[in-house]
């Protein structure tokens, strides 16, 4: 891990000390070019420290023979103590809605805009330190963004517009999540937890599995902050060279190459080099661009399965549209983050589309990365059809102390924004309730 960060530190110095602008084409692709052949190692280290279950495995055996449930065990203590970066990007924005709140003139502006513009943001509070406040947490989270994996999309440093929506939704409430409360309820359940498990072992098992336990919870943790951590700073590495590709993309449309700048992310690094080193070539950009650009608005109608085989495709291509959705029932799920709560439901398809959310709602939604945490400051508890014990839907509900259930097959399309439903994600379900 040290090694790592080392790393990380280098590359970005080494990255932000040339102006892309400055340089060639050539240059430019060329620099791409090495990318290409060294960028997985910033993915590796994530899926490393993802790998936790050879632990996880050792304690349940443990949790086995004491008569002790994993999940109470494990997910406590991954809740209590140190904090994930993402977790903490979600208490720091609300940190920052409580400047906004107690600075009159910041605060009047967010409530006034339920979608606040981000180009009127420095002539409306200059000189705020709601503004100031604001700049801090930019320079420390401003390389994600929704979709943050994909860096043909803005980063929060480009586009700030779902956190100023997001804070605009905490400015008008009363009250926050009180991040020591939250603290003060994880640290008291894994000491009970862990409680549980040392009184239920007797004689030789004090001396062995005891100890075995506790290193194993450690380093379980351990890993679970140093993924995030290592997600983030690959975040961190595509968003420095993200303007490198903006460069280039800006050329093309000026050269007449492409019709817009986001075009330029729907080709291929090949296709792009071909451009380059042969501009002839370049005329087929447009209509390239234009047929995938058609392909993937097609593709968004599809719900992917967990499990897709390829003689299946045929048929879900064909079945894309179709809802098969009754709103109705009792649906199950795996408990990622224990807790109960009723509330009505807010349906998310995308972590831009604030306007939909409510502040004290169940979010549902097919899956998370770290581009929701805005999202999860406002909602009480959560569903996702795909997700895992480390997903990062879990990793934040259980640190930000928030029920959260995944693996709810259909979720999305068996319930519907406004729904009232009773959330149990200690037992496992989520249940529409009567009007």
């Amino acid at each position: 891990m040290r090694g790592h960060e080392a790393d990380v530190a280098r590359y970005l110095a080494e990255v932000s000390a040339v102006d892309p602008s400055a340089l060639s084409d050539q240059q430019i692709l060329a620099a791409l070019h090495r990318w290409r052949q060294t960028g997985t190692e910033w993915l590796e280290i994530v899926l490393l420290f993802g790998g936790v279950l050879i632990y996880e495995t050792g304690l349940k055996k443990i949790c086995a023979s004491a008569g002790v449930r994993l999940d109470k065990l494990l997910y406590s203590h991954l809740a209590a103590g140190a904090k994930s970066v993402s977790t903490q990007q979600a208490f720091d924005l609300v940190a920052l809605a409580r400047v906004a709140r107690a600075e009159p003139r910041a605060a009047d502006w967010l409530r006034r805009h339920p979608q606040p513009p981000p180009s009127e943001l420095r002539s409306a509070l200059a000189g705020t330190a709601f503004l100031t406040a604001f700049d801090a947490f930019i320079a420390r989270y401003g390389h994600r963004g929704l979709y943050e994996s994909d860096w043909a999309l803005p980063r929060f440093a480009e586009d700030p517009a779902p956190l100023l929506q997001a804070l605009h939704l905490h400015v008008g409430a009363a009250d926050d999540i009180d991040s020591s409360v939250a603290e003060q309820h994880a640290a008291a359940e894994a000491a009970a937890a862990w409680a549980e498990l040392v009184s239920r072992m007797r004689g030789l098992q004090r001396w062995t599995m005891v100890p075995l336990a506790r290193r194993l919870l450690a380093r379980i943790k351990q890993y679970y902050l140093w993924r995030e951590q290592c997600r983030s700073d690959m975040i961190r590495v595509l968003a420095r060279v993200r303007p490198w590709h903006l460069v280039l993309a800006e050329r093309f449309v000026a050269r007449g190459w492409l019709d817009r700048r986001d075009d330029y992310f729907l080709l291929r690094i090949d296709e792009i080099a071909a451009a380059i080193e042969h501009p002839a070539q370049a005329a087929a950009l447009r209509d390239l661009a234009g047929t995938r650009s058609a392909e993937r608005e097609r593709d968004r109608r599809l719900t992917m399965p967990l499990l897709m085989r390829e003689s299946e495709l045929e048929r879900l291509i064909r079945t894309a549209a179709l809802d098969g959705g009754d709103g109705g029932g009792e649906l199950r799920g795996t408990p990622v983050s224990h807790g109960i709560v009723e509330a009505e439901v807010a349906v998310i398809d995308d972590p831009g589309d604030f306007a939909r959310m409510k502040r004290g709602a169940i979010l549902v939604t097919r899956a998370t990365d770290p581009s929701w945490t805005p999202l999860f400051t406002l909602a009480a508890g959560v569903v996702v059809e795909v997700g895992g014990v480390l997903s990062h839907a879990s990793t934040v509900a259980r640190e930000y102390g928030i029920p959260a259930l995944a693996n709810v097959r259909r979720a999305t399309r068996l319930l519907r924004t406004g729904d009232r439903v009773l959330l149990n994600a200690t037992e496992g379900f989520v249940r529409k309730l009567d009007d």
